[in-house]
This record gives structure tokens, sequence and C-alpha cells, in this order.
């Protein structure tokens, strides 16, 4: 799944690729694509020695034009901020293996808002929720679902969801050895696989019961599947 995403956002520069991507129906144009996304990969990729506030600000200062003025740049920062959960951590440090820092959690939406200062139309995060408990898990999907209903396109791999982040998506693809297995409304999932002869137990996460179908690693979890 990290390979389509790489493909989507254009990171794959080696290898033999086929297909095409296509933006509101027109083929994709790296020049132009570079300015209206942005990707978060799974490993978070900050100074520890920066405040919050202060990675923000740097952000800002590097992906922002020079003609904007110094007040708008920092209007953006505070709206990140605000809109990241990260206000009261603003002045805290984001922390090493060797000093204390902010949580993961916090380092995760920190990680979303340094792309997020730009306000790409399109954004992409490779496992946001990976390493993190299912509070800190959720509260990531909850900032990425209020970025939906601004306006934003947020397109990501999610590693075992819980119930509750699994209905936070407005659309899932399902894939096993890399095929699409399914791709649409995730409302729908637990009828289509119902449809198939494989309906989805009572009180089970409909995310654990898709993984048990499709999954391809282990032998026999998927005979019935195919």
């Amino acid at each position: 799944k990290t390979t389509l995403l790489d493909f989507l956002a254009n990171r794959i520069s080696s290898g033999q690729r086929e297909g095409g991507v296509l933006i509101n129906g027109e083929p994709r144009k790296s020049r132009t694509f570079r300015h209206l996304a942005r990707y978060v990969p799974q490993e978070d990729h900050l100074t520890g020695s920066m405040t919050v506030l202060e990675t923000l600000q740097f952000s800002a200062e590097v992906s922002l034009p020079q003609s904007m003025p110094a007040a708008a740049k920092q209007e953006r920062v505070r709206a990140a901020l605000d809109q990241l959960g990260l206000t009261d951590s603003a002045h805290a440090a984001v922390g090493t293996v060797f000093t204390k820092g902010i949580s993961g959690g916090q380092k995760r939406r920190l990680s979303m808002g340094v792309e997020l200062i730009a306000q790409p139309r399109l954004l992409f995060l490779d496992e946001p929720t990976s390493g993190l408990d299912s509070a800190a898990a959720a509260a990531v999907l909850s900032v990425l679902k209020k970025l939906t209903q601004l306006g934003h396109t947020v397109v990501c791999t999610i590693h075992q969801p819980s119930s509750e982040i699994f209905h936070m998506l407005d659309k899932v693809m399902l894939l096993s050895r890399g095929r699409t297995v399914y791709f649409g409304p995730t409302h729908s999932v637990v009828d289509y696989f119902a449809a198939l002869g494989k309906p989805c137990p009572q009180y089970t996460n409909p995310a654990d019961f898709v993984m048990q179908i499709i999954n391809s690693d282990f032998e026999g979890v998927v005979d019935g599947a195919e």
C-alpha cells in the first residue's frame, strides 16, 4: 500500500511503472502537482532541539512565498497550531531519543502541520497512526477528518484501524496480493462481503474482519475469499 501511495504522490523515480494518475480528470503534471500536494511519511523527520512553534515557523519560511508578509505567515502558523491541537505545547521541545519531548501523537500531528502550512489541496499520509495507542490514533484521524471538512482531500494508508477510526473514513480501498478487493464507501463494506457469503459477526470490528479474509501473508487465510 505504501508503494501505491508513493506512485499516486509522484514519489517513485525508478523501476517500471504502468498506468497514469488523473487530477480532476486531467493527466497529472509534475511541475504543478507539487504545488497542490504534500506528503507525510510514516517516520517523523523532525529536529528534536526545536520547539513545536519553531518547527512550524521554519516550515512557513521554507514553503511559503518570500513575497508573503511576515504577519500572514505567522497567521498560518497560529492556524496550524489551533487545527492540530498543539497550541498548549507550542513552546515544548520536540525531543529526541536522549531528551524528553512531546508525545508520539503530538509528533505525528506536528509532522502533518509542517506540510499543512502550505495549505495543500491534497494531502498524502503513510500510516499516520502507526505506533500510536488507540486514543492518540483516534485524535490524529479526527484532525484529518476536520481537514476534509475544510476542503482538503486526504489520502492515507492505515494499519489495523480500530472500529472508531474505520468509520471515520469516507472511502476505503482494500488490497490483497496487489489487487483491489474493494473500493468504495466505508459504510458499504460489511454489506458487500455479506453479499459474497462472508457476513461480519455482530460486535466485530469490520476492519479486523476484512483483514482476516483478504490477508495473503499466511497460508489458508484467503482460501474462502478467492
